[in-house]
């Protein structure tokens, strides 16, 4: 399965302890400001609510903690926890960011393991940023919504980030070897693909659940800007 093989990959970039955050969580080809500048770009139009005090907020599939040092940068006083499947991540998370609780929780255990493993029953505000695309299947990422719906609470946000858009996913591909070619060695991740993910999935899933959605889109610098896209849910 996908996320087996790509858990095995992040267990070895876990190890990099002399790296950045960003370059262990994947973002080897863009600095830090370009890193956080793309995940920003996943919470325009939710600055409001993100912003307000005693928030409980939890990101997962954090790796090594990138994307939740960028969000305390932005939002000083936010309260936020992080949980990864890889241990090796949350290790190097731990060490490189202070202040935040981190769990080893994989996104597919059970509803039941989720509640039992991280701090709070439920959350205001639920992020997974580039995390989507290293599922199995859209099966397995329906089952994910419905989990994280089951712990948002009212009036709550699920903002979901770097989402593949299954119709550009022939693009993509063109696209990546174009972005790759100055790296110096191939890399064991590019030999694992991505999953691709239909908007119409997260259309279908918000319509049956009676929760409101919206798409973002990523800095237009950007090259993945062009196949993929963010998901923001409102409760």
């Amino acid at each position: 399965m996908r996320s087996k093989k790509w858990l095995e990959i992040w267990e070895k970039k876990g190890s990099c302890k002399n790296e950045e955050q960003h370059v262990i969580d994947g973002w080897d080809l863009n600095s830090e400001e370009e890193y956080r500048k793309i995940a920003y770009s996943c919470l325009r139009g939710s600055e409001h609510i993100l912003s307000q005090p005693n928030l409980k907020m939890v990101e997962l599939g954090c790796g090594a903690g990138a994307f939740i040092s960028a969000l305390k940068s932005k939002f000083p006083d936010a309260q936020i926890e992080g949980a990864d499947y890889s241990h090796s991540l949350i290790k190097a998370a731990q060490t490189k960011t202070n202040g935040v609780h981190f769990s080893v929780l994989d996104m597919n255990s059970s509803l039941s393991q989720w509640q039992k493993t991280l701090s709070s029953k439920t959350y205001d505000v639920i992020f997974s940023f580039g995390t989507f695309l290293y599922l199995s299947s859209e099966d397995e990422v329906v089952q994910v919504l419905h989990k994280m719906n089951s712990m948002l609470s009212q009036g709550g946000l699920i903002i979901l980030g770097e989402i593949n858009d299954s119709e550009f996913k022939k693009d993509s591909s063109v696209i990546r070897e174009e972005a790759l070619k100055d790296r110096k060695e191939k890399s064991s991740n590019e030999e694992v693909d991505h999953l691709y993910i239909s908007r119409q999935l997260f259309k279908n899933f918000t319509t049956e659940a009676g929760l409101e959605l919206k798409f973002l889109s990523l800095p237009s610098w950007y090259p993945a800007s062009r196949y993929r896209y963010h998901a923001v849910i409102l409760k």
